[in-house]
């Protein structure tokens, strides 16, 4: 209620501004203005479906990129909104801070917009965010993977189960750690609730951003370990 309070009042004080470069814009209902939807949004690039890394047009992709064709994921595919690069990894990192929700609700609408055409031929059953730690989400405030979720969800049609993956243990920053370090780091990260719920369902699963796939094919192994038949994974960016 508050949330929405809030943004109420930016409408009224600010109206037609674009809320990432203060700029003027024509629509009144938009949170952002063209040129920034553009930058956001624009990804001409071809991607590897296993991984969501950029590749090159004519590279044969189909058993996975040269990055990724021999690692093994514990998801099906992934997909992206665009490459983590500016202005997007800047409001990426806006958002995980403790003011950034309301930053973070206008980018899941976007978001989501681009991701339920992709999400919609794989008929999923039900959509989740990567959870944090309690700890970690008790400093941050939010979750910002859970609003793009719920996002993705209302698109879709479908439930949106947060609760059914938490994250067993706190877990160091990946930032600095090698791919080996970073699959030791989540290794047994997560558990599955529910499994009757999840019992051959496919399902979505929602996180900010892709680096080596470690953190969210741990999660994915926790889905398929309670039952879950189908994982396939939606970010906003791929670094």
């Amino acid at each position: 209620m508050w949330r929405d309070l809030l943004h109420g009042v930016r409408q009224l004080a600010y109206p037609n501004l674009c809320l990432w470069c203060r700029e003027l814009h024509d629509d009144p209902a938009a949170d952002f203005c063209q040129k920034c939807l553009a930058e956001f949004t624009t990804d001409p690039e071809a991607i590897c479906p296993r991984c969501c890394l950029t590749v090159a047009p004519q590279v044969d992709v189909s058993a996975g990129c040269v990055q990724c064709r021999d690692i093994r994921f514990h998801f099906e595919s992934a997909t992206r909104l665009n490459t983590y690069k500016p202005p997007l990894s800047d409001v990426i990192v806006r958002m995980k801070r403790p003011p950034g929700e309301d930053l973070a609700e206008s980018l899941a609408k976007v978001w989501a917009d681009k991701m339920a055409a992709k999400m919609q031929p794989l008929k999923p059953d039900m959509v989740m965010p990567i959870p944090l730690h309690w700890r970690r989400r008790l400093w941050r405030g939010f979750n910002g993977p859970n609003l793009f979720a719920i996002a993705l969800a209302s698109r879709l049609r479908i439930p949106c189960r947060p609760r059914l993956l938490r994250r067993v243990r706190p877990t160091p920053s990946q930032t600095t750690l090698t791919v080996a370090q970073r699959r030791d780091n989540m290794r047994n990260a997560f558990a599955a609730r529910k499994p009757k719920e999840l019992a051959g369902k496919t399902v979505i699963l929602v996180d900010d951003v892709l680096t080596t796939g470690s953190t969210l094919s741990e999660a994915a192994k926790a889905l398929k370990s309670a039952g879950t038949a189908t994982v396939h994974v939606a970010v906003i960016a791929r670094r």
